[in-house]
């Protein structure tokens, strides 16, 4: 182990614990052969004392404590090393230059683990986007000390590169609550409010199995911000049998906290079917569905009109039932379709005009042959494409011709050019308004 080669600012913390293998996992314990737990700092030691145990209990590897209350965070790019190779991956390079802090390579050789001062963006304290892991509480990171040369010796606050990173990696994360300062009765009653009775019961029940401990440690997260500490508070008063019982706490926390919120976590208030906004909407969609039109297009029209709504569509399920219902249509299918539908008409969570923001700031490179309007658009489809969910995005003409000062007729001029040069691929041809508007309503993808 490289052992003086790691930041000094770790070392000098009583963070440390020993970790063993066990299977698939890493089993940590104390100085004195002990179970270590995330949640007790009473299970942790000093580096020096972690360094000692490793004799006697026969590893080789330490971790160091990450806690939401301390402002580090890590990020891992696995297997970016090819065989026999000195240098990682491209990604990984990019990610280590990006960041410009302290980096070391894994104790196996297959990948790097950057730590950095600061904390990620609240809905990613503990995600993967394929080989890139980021974290930044409830782990014990396992430090190799074999620092990566040309890479800072101490951690470092890469401050907006760290959010650009993960805004990059993890496109369209649903919020989580950001009332993180609601007390325990709050947080029991914002979630009664919003999930009723199938919270209650888990709440009221400390002896459901290891599923129902999981999915009211979800609950907690979201309402407290995901901060462990609080989880821990809640789970106390409301399981005191289970709740005080580390064995069961860290691995449920581990679970919930891992991974992305799901959107099916954040509560929605519906907007009734009799809003003005929804009556208007359903009249239009209704006159143009009475001409004939197909499901699908049918549902597209709806969109279309109940757009000025915004938000989350599940806001909107009364009103697609009611159209459903209107038109003989079955509701299931009808909501199914309109969420398709609805990222094609509006850009969630106000990307569009994030991706104006960014595309102002980091214009991308095209062919000199562009005009400036022409890069600018280039530059905000891009810049769509690293925001929207899975990269593939629909390109607003009335928004981007106010944007850009122009007509529709130029702006879908451009978008054929972008098209035909090989900047952009059409991912969804299929849904169109008519003859000589197909490109409308044509899906994206940012090729470059």
């Amino acid at each position: 182990m490289y052992e003086l080669q790691i930041p000094e600012e770790l070392r000098r913390q009583a963070r440390w614990v020993c970790l063993r293998r066990q299977g698939d996992r890493w089993e940590p314990f104390s100085h004195n052969g002990k179970p270590a737990y995330v949640l007790d700092p009473a299970t942790w030691g000093t580096f020096e004392q972690a360094k000692a145990a490793r004799t006697p209990f026969n590893v080789s590897h330490l971790g160091f404590a990450l806690t939401a209350d301390i402002p580090y965070a890590v990020v891992e790019v696995h297997g970016c090393y090819d065989e026999g190779a000195e240098r990682p991956n491209e990604q990984a390079r990019g990610i280590i230059g990006e960041l410009r802090s302290y980096a070391e390579r894994f104790h196996d050789g297959t990948g790097v683990r950057i730590f950095v001062k600061g904390k990620l963006p609240c809905g990613t304290s503990w995600a993967a986007a394929g080989k890139v892991v980021v974290y930044d509480r409830m782990a014990f990171a396992r430090v190799s000390g074999n620092h990566l040369p040309d890479t800072p010796a101490t951690l470092e606050d890469p401050g907006d590169r760290l959010r650009g990173l993960v805004r990059r990696l993890f496109p369209g994360v649903p919020p989580v609550a950001a009332e993180t300062a609601l007390t325990d009765e709050e947080v029991v009653a914002k979630a009664t409010a919003a999930y009723g009775e199938k919270f209650t019961r888990l709440l009221t029940d400390d002896q459901f199995d290891g599923d129902g401990g999981l999915a009211l440690a979800r609950y907690f997260a979201f309402w407290t911000g995901r901060d462990p500490d609080r989880m821990r508070l809640l789970f106390e008063h409301h399981w005191p049998e289970r709740g005080r019982r580390l064995s069961f706490l860290e691995p449920t926390f581990r679970k919930a906290l891992q991974g992305l919120p799901s959107f099916k976590d954040v509560p929605v208030e519906l907007v009734p079917a009799d809003d003005p906004s929804v009556q208007k909407a359903l009249a239009l969609a209704e006159g143009l569905a009475g001409k004939g039109r197909p499901l699908w297009r049918a549902v597209f029209d709806l969109a279309r009109h109940l757009v000025s709504l915004e938000g989350d569509p599940r806001r909107l399920r009364p009103a697609v039932d009611a159209f459903a219902t209107r038109l003989g249509f079955d509701a299931d299918e009808c909501c199914g379709r309109f969420r398709q539908n609805w990222d094609k008409v509006r850009h969630p969570d106000g990307i569009f005009e994030q991706a104006v923001r960014l595309a102002d700031a980091e214009p991308v490179e095209v062919s000199p042959d562009y005009s400036d309007r022409e890069r600018r658009l280039a530059a905000i489809a891009y810049h769509l494409g690293q925001l929207a969910e899975g990269g593939v995005f629909f390109l607003a003409q009335p928004k981007l011709a106010d944007v850009l000062g122009t007509s529709q007729r130029t702006v879908s001029g451009t978008i054929t050019s972008l098209t035909r040069d090989g900047y952009l691929q059409v991912v969804d041809a299929k849904y169109r308004f008519g003859h000589g508007q197909a490109n409308k309503a044509k899906t994206y993808r940012w090729r470059g």
